[in-house]
């Protein structure tokens, strides 16, 4: 009997006492990617200057832009036009009426275009695309320069394109 309950004892010592576990850990990595967007669209506010004088200039704002770009170092909005920033006739002799082309951007404020484009810095270029506020309120204004020269009769006209870049 004494040999039957130490067999028991030991039995139950065994049962009660935990294995020993081993132990291991692993790695996960978890990474994504923003792809990077730059975008803007222009909408025309004025299709005419009215009428042109000679010896005289004039403003008008001829577009509003909004630009959405997640460019952590901020984005460029640079214009181009197809007659080198003047307003010109079909007229033979015409002098082409020469203009600047200002923006205003937001918080940035009114400022001349120049061979750089506007520049927006990382501040403005809110790299979220679910504030769809970012860039709005934007607009172009134009400043025709006085002319000297003949001005024929006629419509003047240029073609710009804008562009945004990111940097």
């Amino acid at each position: 009997m004494k040999k039957m309950i130490l067999a028991a004892a030991i039995a139950l010592t065994t049962a009660a006492t935990p294995a020993f576990a081993q132990s291991s850990t692993g790695t996960l990595t978890v990474a994504g990617n923003v792809a990077a967007f730059c975008d803007i669209t222009v909408t025309q506010k004025a299709t005419a200057l009215g009428d042109l004088k000679h010896n005289s200039s004039m403003q008008a704002i001829i577009a509003d832009y909004n630009t959405h770009c997640n460019s952590p170092n901020g984005f460029k909005v640079v214009p181009t036009s197809t007659n080198n920033f003047q307003l010109k006739s079909s007229a033979t002799f015409s002098t082409p009426i020469a203009y600047d082309l200002t923006s205003y951007a937001g918080p940035q404020g009114e400022s001349q275009f120049d061979d750089a484009g506007f520049i927006h810095n990382a501040d403005s270029a809110i790299a979220a695309a679910s504030s769809s506020a970012q860039g709005n309120n934007n607009f172009m204004r134009i400043a025709t320069k006085p002319v000297t020269g003949a001005l024929y009769a006629g419509d003047y006209s240029d073609t710009i394109t804008v562009t945004i870049t990111a940097m």
